[in-house]
């Protein structure tokens, strides 16, 4: 969903009770590339796990029904006009009027990463949230963003169904709320609404801006007369809708530039995975809270805490790959084409390359399992089905992350002639299966030669591991680019 530029759960209410999740482990995998600010000239990317970096948030809720789509507000708002890009599903779109059962509660979302062009709507980074439903109704999901965000827009609508929810229970002096008021063609009467706008009129923040529909010109007249006796700075703070125009878009304009005005504050910006202790603050549960996810996150630190220099590190732990299989690929490569036969005899010549691979053979079979690796293979053995994808995922993470950051370095000094091949910065899990895969061969052929009994053996179980892997939807990387070799 992410990859194709859609908004993703960030807290998920349960289907059967008032509870939520903060879908943290979730959201691990997603990792952008954008163009910092201040790289704008030199065109130097940023690249990282979204919820490690730090980025503004910007919350988008609502208090009570509200007559525009507010998703599609928002997908306007993070759109240029000429390509409009839903992030937000809405009703306008296909299977968007599907009726919501699960829906309230859920918070979602999304990205604004800036490209380093003149033409980017804002030149840094932001994280936009957007609740599903009524914050009445959904106080948990509300308090957190309010703690969370540099930002809340609150869109309120001065209909009648209004007047059962409580305007004086809203906070008007928080200072990162924002109120995003719609004045429809009624007129603004005694009542809760009017009471709620008198206490705003009093904050001295003036975080709120008006919508005034021309409908009904004489209620629109009156409406801003009486706004304007207790807003003094109203003309900055309202916007008289066109009806011949775009609601959505006339609204989206204006959140913009109030948008583009409060993130070059640069406040309370904070990661993703910093806000979990907010989450516990307002009973919301952390989905990395299980003892599988905590325990398996250990194991994953353990085996990746070693690793500095990433091209020493696989040169150290993983010597069955590099220039020995690298030869043993060309070896039985050459076993089958004959091309450097020379004036031998093709029996002679094959001989000597057979002997060549089993010396090779030998040579990785008298190397000792590293301890990072007794540990990958000790969790591939031991872990269950159910706690094994835990494991894979976070020791991807943590690998992913010391390989964007050693393949940065490489192309930072590669400008100045000092860089080294990226393909030896890049480490993944795959470098572990080679290694146990080359074990693996290895052993097989001490056991074809007789060198070695049944019993001696440690890795006949690596095919049944691999299968299991495959059948449980893990990938298994069968083709080697850096050897050019396919181990089966």
């Amino acid at each position: 969903m992410s990859m194709c530029q859609f908004a993703v759960p960030l807290i998920l209410p349960a289907v059967d009770s008032n509870s939520h999740t903060f879908l943290l482990f979730g959201l691990r995998d997603i990792v952008k590339r954008w163009i910092p600010n201040n790289q704008r000239q030199q065109k130097e990317y940023a690249e990282e796990s979204i919820v490690q970096h730090s980025i503004p948030v910007i919350s988008f809720v609502r208090l009570g029904e509200y007559s525009l789509s507010k998703s599609k507000i928002l997908n306007q708002v993070l759109s240029p006009e000429e390509q409009a890009h839903d992030f937000f599903v809405h009703h306008d779109i296909n299977g968007g009027d599907v009726n919501r059962k699960i829906a309230d509660g859920l918070v979602e979302v999304a990205w604004y990463l800036p490209a380093g062009m003149e033409s980017d709507l804002f030149h840094d980074p932001i994280t936009i949230t957007n609740l599903r439903g009524d914050l009445q109704n959904n106080k948990k999901p509300f308090c957190f963003l309010s703690k969370i965000s540099q930002t809340v827009f609150i869109f309120i609508e001065d209909n009648k169904a209004l007047e059962s929810h409580h305007f004086t229970d809203i906070n008007v002096s928080c200072k990162n709320y924002f109120f995003i008021i719609n004045l429809q063609s009624s007129k603004i009467i005694d009542g809760k609404l009017k009471t709620f706008l008198t206490n705003l009129s009093c904050v001295e923040s003036r975080k709120y801006l008006f919508m005034i529909h021309k409908d009904n010109k004489d209620t629109a007249r009156k409406n801003i007369e009486y706004l304007t006796k207790i807003f003094p700075d109203l003309k900055q703070n309202i916007i008289v809708l066109n009806p011949r125009i775009s609601q959505e878009r006339q609204i989206s304009i204006k959140l913009q530039v109030l948008m583009k005005e409060l993130t070059s504050k640069k406040e309370n910006t904070n990661a993703l995975q910093d806000m979990a202790q907010v989450a516990y603050d307002v009973r919301i549960d952390v989905d990395e809270n299980c003892k599988e996810c905590k325990d398996t996150r250990t194991l994953a630190l353990e085996i990746t805490k070693s690793i500095g220099d990433v091209a020493v590190y696989k040169k150290e732990t993983m010597k069955l790959q590099g220039d020995a299989w690298i030869e043993l690929a060309k070896l039985e490569k050459e076993l089958c084409q004959m091309k450097n036969q020379g004036n031998l005899s093709g029996q002679a010549y094959k001989s000597q390359l057979i002997k060549r691979i089993e010396d090779l053979r030998r040579q990785q079979s008298q190397q000792r399992l590293p301890e990072d690796m007794k540990k990958f293979l000790d969790a591939l053995i031991r872990m269950s089905k159910e706690v094994l994808p835990f494991f894979l995922k976070w020791l991807k993470f943590y690998l992913d992350a010391i390989s964007r950051d050693s393949i940065l370095q490489v192309q930072q000094t590669e400008e100045k002639g000092l860089g080294k091949n990226i393909s030896d910065r890049n480490l993944g899990m795959e470098h572990f299966l080679r290694e146990l895969g080359q074990f693996y061969e290895a052993e097989c052929f001490m056991k074809e030669s007789g060198e070695i009994q049944d019993r001696q053996r440690k890795f006949h179980h690596l095919p049944e591991i691999g299968a299991r892997l495959l059948l449980d939807g893990f990938p298994l990387e069968l083709i080697d680019g850096d050897a050019s070799n396919i181990p089966l």
